[in-house]
């Protein structure tokens, strides 16, 4: 793995409301790999998320993809960097079509290679072809999930950021995007996911890193953290009894 194939994070610091919420997070993502992020609510996952895609401002500490900064940098310069987020709660734009929504999120892209990417995408996710007439406010929470991995995936993205990709969908929808986000990793994207359902994350991920109270308890394999379940039952109910 080349510097340029890495997203790196050292001692990183992120406050909130003037809350410190991360305290000394190190982070390593690389290239074709799935690192699952997991943690109580309240651990700190999506503000550390918010952070990397620049939506919140760092205290302190580094952010790194290959040899460019991404501390300061403005969302849409992170984007052009490289890295997407597919956020909580699977948002869209309403009063907008599917296939405007796409079109959307590759407006920096030039109009040629917009609606190639936007075919990209709809050959990974094709349940979305049917539907790029409608307003997208009109789809079902599954294919809003899709539609927002999709709108990821057409800024070519080298680094992929999940907050909750099963949040609100049916078990068949999730398998799915289970089986979408195998896909992207192996073509060589790098995938940061954070999912509710620790069995499916650690099912999907080559390695977890477990975050209590916005700090990081574990690191390792996703099988080290398989074959010890004491661990996230201990940083689960440490967050419960706070």
């Amino acid at each position: 793995m080349t510097l340029q194939d890495r997203l790196e994070i050292a001692d990183l610091f992120v406050d909130r409301g003037r809350r410190p919420v991360l305290r000394d997070i190190h982070l390593t993502l690389g290239s074709a790999e799935i690192l699952s992020l997991l943690g109580a609510n309240g651990a700190g996952k999506s503000t550390l998320v918010l952070a990397i895609g620049g939506l919140l401002p760092v205290r302190l500490g580094t952010m790194k993809l290959g040899d460019v900064s991404l501390v300061g940098a403005e969302p849409y310069e992170i984007r052009r960097h490289g890295v997407a987020i597919v956020h909580q709660g699977h948002p869209v734009l309403g009063g907008l079509t599917v296939r405007d929504n796409l079109r959307t999120a590759g407006l920096f892209l030039g109009k040629a290679e917009a609606e190639r990417q936007v075919e990209a995408a709809l050959a990974v996710l094709p349940e979305l072809k049917p539907k790029l007439g409608i307003d997208a406010s009109a789809l079902s929470g599954g294919q809003k999930q899709m539609l927002c991995i999709a709108q990821a995936l057409i800024i070519r993205p080298r680094f992929l950021l999940i907050d909750e990709l099963s949040f609100g969908l049916a078990p068949a929808i999730v398998s799915r995007l289970g089986d979408v986000i195998r896909d992207v990793a192996l073509n060589g994207v790098g995938v940061l996911l954070i999912e509710q359902f620790t069995s499916l994350a650690l099912s999907l991920a080559d390695r977890a890193m477990l975050l209590e109270r916005g700090k990081v308890v574990f690191e390792g394999t996703a099988q080290e953290l398989r074959d010890r379940p004491s661990i996230l039952h201990g940083a689960y109910l440490a967050a419960a009894d706070a």
